[in-house]
């Protein structure tokens, strides 16, 4: 069968499939470097997935060849998007231009005389034709150098009287995370800022009660916001935890619950239970009119000196795009990279986005703060946040004891019950009833002291008294001493009901004995035989 000269009338299922096999090849060659790993893995399984419907007949052979097409241009613009967020930590990617060796497929069809469609393909994203972006990565590497050598520099300062640092609570390594970002003592811009923003450019804005009702109605967590923040911030300090995204919070709401007491006791699950107001929208992402946190409740509540727009990328590792991405980023972005103009946010911020960029962009489902949380949580090996079961402290338990869950682990011991004692009860209540002899003669045993040995041997009568009953053992051990007569008054002991009076069952106790004898020899300790009937009645 020849393979040339191809038409699009005349392809058939086994022309594609020999197509898909030798682009296939092509692919293994062209990317076989590590760099472009993930190129190579999504084109040789697409490619596959269409010679598995070329080998069932299924569809139309050039639906399934444009098909393949296609998604060929759609991963290599997917590799060029990965490679332009790498600019922000390294100055060196691996791009792919519009060549057609970059096209294994696309190369080979061409060869093959197969008309492409009509309109062609979309070219793949380049970063040399964002400008913006060139300068929002080479600033956030510049960003991240400056604050790795500060901190190395801050750490090999030894002063001769250091003092002591204050902190808020108790010292630990999750503090003064967010020293490198805005204060939370500015005014909010009178406009729409959406979650990843915030986390972002903002991110101390976290602790304004008004941000905290939006962005927890809306059904963010603890770990959301955490996560958020590691994700677009450099954190020169390290990475912030999910608890002290919550102390950031809870510090305000414990002020807040002064003037209302709907926030006495606040928790994160407990904010969802909170009354919202009539014109709560959880559509809306503006910020106009929103207060500022209360920082110092001895300082005069004004809001300190806006600060060059610019510098707002100071500390971002990875800027927000697509729908994360409104108006503030692209005020920032805008700044950034026209460094000589003065602009001060927040007082400039609708300034800039009049006279520079021509007005707000449109505000669409996917910059809501579900969406953002909803793609945040579907990211490969990323958890969905918890919904804890918490309670109010109490005055004499810590803040790291709040929000523990109800239920423990398995492996945790529990307090018996009620229920549990009586089954226990009843389970012993049976065993003894179906060893009667054997539990009348462990009880029996317990009621001489443990210093003195006992055996149930030649008891011929019943008329004889305790005296007289009582015989040491038939052979004496080495090197012990005989036993010593009690002269305690020896107290009269109760048996349960399904226990056996021993005066009434000296025969069987005697028929007994002798088969231990028998099986372990003549002598028998009281404490062996105790023992065995421990281990029988445990059984």
């Amino acid at each position: 069968m020849s393979h040339a000269g191809y038409t699009n009338s005349t392809l058939t299922f086994e022309d594609v499939e020999y197509i898909l096999e030798l682009a296939r090849k092509g692919v293994s060659v062209r990317y076989k470097g590590p760099e472009y790993s993930y190129v190579h893995a999504a084109l040789r399984r697409l490619f596959f997935l269409g010679i598995l419907e070329c080998s069932i007949n299924r569809g139309d052979p050039v639906v399934i060849l444009h098909e393949c097409l296609q998604d060929e241009q759609s991963v290599l613009d997917r590799h060029n998007r990965l490679q332009a967020k790498m600019l922000f930590r390294k100055e060196t990617t691996h791009g792919l231009s519009e060549i057609p060796e970059n096209f294994p497929l696309r190369r080979l069809v061409s060869r093959k005389g197969i008309v492409l469609p009509a309109d062609g393909f979309k070219p793949i994203y380049q970063i040399a034709d964002d400008p913006e972006k060139l300068q929002a990565a080479h600033r956030a590497r510049m960003n991240a150098v400056a604050a790795a050598t500060q901190l190395n520099t801050l750490s090999l300062k030894t002063p001769t009287n250091p003092a002591p640092k204050q902190y808020a609570s108790k010292p630990g390594n999750n503090h003064d995370k967010l020293y490198d970002s805005p204060s939370p003592e500015h005014d909010f811009p009178k406009g729409n800022i959406t979650l990843a923003e915030m986390a972002a450019f903002i991110p101390q804005s976290f602790k304004c009660w008004d941000v905290i009702d939006r962005i927890i109605w809306n059904g963010a967590k603890s770990e959301d916001i955490a996560k958020l923040i590691n994700k677009y911030r450099v954190m020169p300090a390290g990475k912030i935890a999910n608890n002290t995204v919550y102390m950031m919070m809870r510090g305000q709401m414990y002020k807040r619950s002064k003037d209302d007491v709907d926030y006495e006791g606040w928790t994160v699950g407990g904010h969802e239970n909170i009354a919202k107001p009539d014109d709560f929208d959880p559509h809306s992402l503006s910020v106009t009119d929103f207060r500022r946190p209360r920082v110092f409740a001895n300082r005069p509540d004004e809001p300190v000196d806006p600060v060059p727009f610019k510098d707002l990328a100071d500390g971002v590792a990875v800027w927000p795009e697509h729908g994360d991405a409104l108006d503030l980023t692209r005020c920032v972005s805008w700044c950034a990279a026209n460094p000589e103009e003065r602009y001060y946010y927040p007082t400039d911020f609708r300034k800039v986005l009049y006279q520079c960029l021509g007005g707000p962009a449109t505000v669409e489902r996917h910059h809501e703060d579900a969406q953002v949380l909803l793609r945040l949580r579907s990211v490969p090996g990323a958890t969905n946040a918890r919904h804890r079961l918490t309670r109010k402290l109490s005055d004499d338990e810590t803040d790291e004891q709040e929000g523990e869950p109800v239920a423990r682990s398995g492996k945790h011991k529990h307090s018996a019950t009620k229920q549990d004692v009586r089954r226990r009860k009843t389970i012993a209540a049976q065993a003894l009833s179906a060893r009667s002899t054997r539990a009348s003669l462990k009880r029996t045993t317990r009621t001489t002291p443990r210093n003195l040995s006992f055996s149930f041997g030649n008891m011929d009568s019943e008329d004889e008294t305790d005296d007289e009953a009582y015989q040491g053992p038939k052979r004496a051990k080495k090197n012990k001493a005989e036993p010593r007569r009690s002269e305690r008054t020896k107290k009269p002991v109760q048996y349960g009901d399904g226990a056996m009076m021993i005066d009434d069952e000296e025969e069987v106790d005697a028929e007994y004995k002798e088969s231990k004898d028998k099986e372990f020899g003549d002598t028998l300790d009281e404490r062996d035989l105790v023992d065995e009937v421990d281990v029988e009645m445990d059984d």
